[in-house]
C-alpha cells in the first residue's frame, strides 16, 4: 500500500519538467479506474489501509497527503 501512495504523490507532486502532466493525469485515472471497480466493502478496506499508512508516516507532509489520496481518488 505504501508504494501505491508513494507512486501516487509522485504522479501528483512531480514537477512538469519531470514527468508530463498527461502521463501524470492518466496514472492517476487508471488508478482511480481499478479502485472503482471495487464494492463498497473493498473501497473501506482501501481507505482503512490508506489512514493505517498514513498514521505511520513520521513526515506530516506525507501523512497529510496519504490522507487525502481517497478524496483525491473519488472515494
Amino acid at each position: 500500500m505504501e508504494s501505491i501512495l508513494a507512486a501516487i504523490a509522485l504522479l501528483e507532486n512531480s514537477p512538469d519538467s519531470e514527468i508530463d502532466p498527461d502521463v501524470a493525469v492518466n496514472g492517476i485515472e487508471s488508478v482511480a479506474d481499478s479502485l472503482d471497480q471495487l464494492d463498497e466493502d473493498g473501497r473501506r478496506e482501501f481507505i482503512a489501509a490508506v489512514v493505517r499508512v498514513a498514521e505511520a508516516q513520521t513526515d506530516s507532509g506525507a501523512k497529510r497527503f496519504y490522507l487525502s489520496v481517497p478524496r483525491l481518488l473519488g472515494l
